[in-house]
């Protein structure tokens, strides 16, 4: 711009010294003097406009290059966005998964405490079933026929006879009745 300039007035000084070297109308040498100064003007507005162009140039660039960078920020997000959904969803579904199999092992785990509570009551009822009578548990250990709990009466078979095998049908029954509950 600076240059153009110069070059300009360097050119209207010597076209000045020509024109000074001839004797021409005053008109003539004003009219070439307004003449020199609208080329000058032109001149530097051209140089203007060229360094003006040049800059709308560089922020068309820099503003296509913003928006490249936008639009890869974006599309950087919205692809994190989808994989953290589907992370989501993911874990979501574990999440269901592992509360199903939670519910089911606590039913399973309160089923089984119902049973071993049954299992144990008929432990501690069979031996006053199975043995026949009541009144020999509890006397000198578990009333399996230890003889000083063994009546006088009693034949080689063991004690109670018919009733051992009642006693084993009224534990199943027990057991039945239990197991249906």
């Amino acid at each position: 711009e600076e240059e153009t300039k110069k070059m300009i007035e360097e050119e209207s000084i010597d076209a000045t010294a020509i024109d000074s070297g001839e004797k021409e109308n005053p008109e003539v040498a004003e009219l070439k003097a307004k003449l020199m100064a609208k080329d000058m003007e032109v001149a530097i507005l051209t140089a203007d406009n060229a360094e003006l162009k040049k800059q709308v140039g560089e922020a068309a660039e820099a503003a296509k290059k913003a928006e490249e960078e936008a639009a890869a920020k974006a599309s950087l997000v919205e692809q994190d966005l989808k994989e953290r959904a589907a992370r989501e969803a993911r874990m979501g579904e574990q999440l269901r998964a592992s509360e199903a199999a939670r519910e089911t092992l606590e039913a399973e785990m309160r089923r089984l405490r119902v049973q071993t509570e049954q299992w144990r009551k008929a432990a501690e009822a069979a031996p006053p079933v199975i043995g026949g009578d009541a009144h020999f548990v509890g006397h000198n250990g578990n009333g399996w026929g230890s003889p000083a709990t063994m009546p006088d009466d009693c034949d080689d078979e063991g004690f109670g006879g018919k009733r051992k095998g009642a006693g084993i049908r009224m534990l199943g029954d027990l057991w039945k009745k239990k197991g249906s509950k």
